[in-house]
């Protein structure tokens, strides 16, 4: 009886081993899986920092672009401004110069 029960202590024994196997093979394939998947979204997310920071390096040179446009547009306006008063006073000048050819062949016809 002796000789079974240590039989049976030395099957569980190896059964027992063989599970804790199988249970360590598992956990290896599953922590495989796991690394795998951890290590592609780490790459995946330094990919997209740095595509981030090309799309802000680009952000800012748009950025910096649009205000020297928004300085010349400006410059532009007030260039078209100074124009809109020089023909205001041109055109000022010229009623007047008619008003007073008016009135010289007004006061020519006076004459006679």
């Amino acid at each position: 009886m002796d000789k079974i029960k240590r039989r049976h202590k030395r099957k569980n024994k190896k059964l027992t081993n063989h599970l804790a196997v199988i249970i360590i093979c598992i956990i290896s394939i599953f922590a495989g899986f796991f690394i795998g998947r951890i290590t592609s979204s780490s790459s995946e997310i330094s990919s997209l920092e740095k595509s981030n920071i090309k799309n802000e390096a680009t952000l800012k040179a748009k950025q910096t672009e649009l205000s020297k446009l928004k300085e010349k547009l400006q410059e532009e306006v007030y260039s078209i401004e100074d124009l809109e008063r020089t023909i205001s006073e041109l055109n000022t000048q010229l009623e007047e110069y008619d008003e007073y050819e008016e009135y010289e062949e007004y006061d020519e016809y006076d004459e006679f």
